[in-house]
């Protein structure tokens, strides 16, 4: 017992893991705090902003995947390239988060009505300025994950929410202002500390076509991640534009805690994200399908047990914020949409490894007009926005089938509709989709408590198994270094 204690002290990547689930908790009490402390329409507001700044952060052209993805790969056949890739990738993120700025600022000016609903137009500056911080701030936490050097990235992610945290207690009233502050404080803070003591070498190139395979390759992954995110996000414009601000509240508290709940499970992939990426670089496709089957039964396996711990505990939250009706039906429906999703697990990376992103590209886009087809015709005609959460359960599950597809194609492994779906729903995931069906229909509790223990009984064995291996993946510091 001792020894475990000791690896596990000495293991960086759990110590992140551990701190990442504690910025993930704070996320979740701040959320609900300004929920309740703002109200139903201030909160309204703030979640406007909040979507405003995941369309600002695709300003970046998707530089730090295509760092994430170029430096993995070529960093052990030539470091002198990977620095310049870096060196590369800082100077273009640094102009991109100059420019958006620049552009925002005249944009306002020449749509002084854009967001009128919302305020927008009084915080402008101040929401340009945290845009800009967080996407320049995006570059250092991909470099420091391609090097296995995580404490920084905890930082980053603790502080502006530390931040916001006191301040809902300093202050007997809190602004929409006073957190945008506190959000660029933080992040201008985080900034300072990344560039302190860096790992490796910054070379700046005067190689051009580097600087064009960073942005074409930067801007086919913004696109491919565009294409995964724009779902949840058309959904978020939709209810914003068709139903009530007090509506798009409630539907955004509840997108928001679906996010905290699934960045927890894929806190794990992200940090063994440019780990994949190099051992796909391979060509011994045997051992592609091998290594995304170990992936599919950590991750998955882990992201399944989080999801229904997270919809038992969702009526806790119903308790502490009662107005929020439809909270609970809400949140079910949109984490069965990211329990599609997650079962896209390692084929979307090896796809994108094998550069076909383009082909993940047009699989987002295709989903994107069915769930804003369909979404303009529920918002015009259906007064209720859980069918909308319903369309994007129905459309998530849509691009997972199209993904999972691709990607046995691409590894020749069996494809039918047995196995395709044996990807989405095997080892016992109906069991989840079927219990959160009937719980958001029947408002029966007991039903999903009792669907969590048929489906722990179904995976007993490799629950067990699970344990182990994350244990043996967690305290082996290698793992998370390419």
């Amino acid at each position: 017992m001792k020894a475990v204690i000791v690896d596990c002290f000495k293991s960086e990547t759990l110590r992140y893991v551990c701190l990442r689930y504690v910025t993930y908790a704070i996320q979740f009490v701040i959320t609900i705090l300004l929920a309740k402390k703002l109200g139903e329409d201030s909160f309204g507001i703030y979640s406007f902003i909040l979507l405003f700044q995941q369309y600002a952060s695709y300003a970046n052209l998707g530089v730090n995947e295509s760092l994430n993805v170029e430096y993995a790969k070529y960093y052990s056949k030539s470091e002198v390239l990977s620095h310049s890739i870096w060196g590369a990738s800082w100077l273009i993120s640094t102009f991109l988060s100059v420019l958006l700025i620049l552009i925002g600022y005249v944009f306002f000016l020449i749509y002084p009505n854009f967001g009128s609903s919302y305020d927008i137009q009084k915080y402008a500056i101040l929401l340009l300025i945290y845009c800009s911080l967080t996407n320049q701030n995006k570059i250092y936490i991909t470099y420091y994950k391609l090097h296995g050097q995580l404490w920084k990235l905890n930082v980053q992610q603790l502080l502006p929410n530390i931040l916001l945290f006191c301040l809902i207690f300093l202050f007997s009233k809190v602004n929409i202002s006073l957190i945008l502050i506190a959000l660029i404080f933080g992040n201008f803070i985080s900034l300072i500390i990344f560039r302190i003591n860096m790992p490796g070498l910054m070379t700046w190139s005067t190689k051009i076509v580097i600087y064009v395979r960073l942005v074409s390759k930067g801007i086919s992954l913004l696109l491919y991640n565009m294409s995964f995110y724009f779902i949840t996000l058309t959904a978020s414009s939709l209810v914003s534009y068709y139903y009530s601000v007090r509506d798009f509240g409630e539907y955004s508290l509840a997108n928001s805690i679906s996010n905290a709940v699934t960045m927890a499970g894929g806190a794990f992939l992200f940090i063994f994200y440019p780990k994949m990426i190099s051992k796909f670089s391979t060509k011994n496709r045997e051992d592609h399908r091998l290594f995304i089957e170990r992936i599919r039964y950590i991750y998955i396996l882990a992201i399944d047990i989080v999801t229904i711990i997270s919809v038992i505990l969702i009526p806790l939250v119903g308790i502490i914020l009662p107005d929020y009706t439809m909270l609970i039906e809400l949140f079910a429906l949109l984490m069965l949409g990211k329990l599609f999703n997650n079962a896209t697990s390692g084929y979307a990376t090896y796809l994108i490894t094998k550069s076909r992103e383009r082909e993940l590209i047009v699989i987002g886009f295709s989903s994107i007009l069915l769930m804003l087809v369909m979404g303009m015709v529920i918002g015009h005609w259906l007064n209720n926005i859980l069918y909308m959460v319903i369309l994007v359960a129905v459309v998530s599950f849509f691009y997972s089938i199209c993904v999972i597809v691709r990607g046995r194609k691409m590894l020749k492994s069996k494809l039918t509709m047995r196995t395709v779906l044996g990807d989405i729903l095997g080892n016992g995931r109906y069991v989840i989709l079927i219990s959160i069906l009937t719980y958001v229909f029947s408002k029966s509790f007991w039903v999903i408590c009792v669907a969590s223990l048929f489906f722990l009984f179904l995976n007993g064995r490799r629950v067990v198994n699970l344990c182990t291996v994350a244990y043996n993946i967690l305290i082996d510091n290698k793992n998370i270094k390419i």
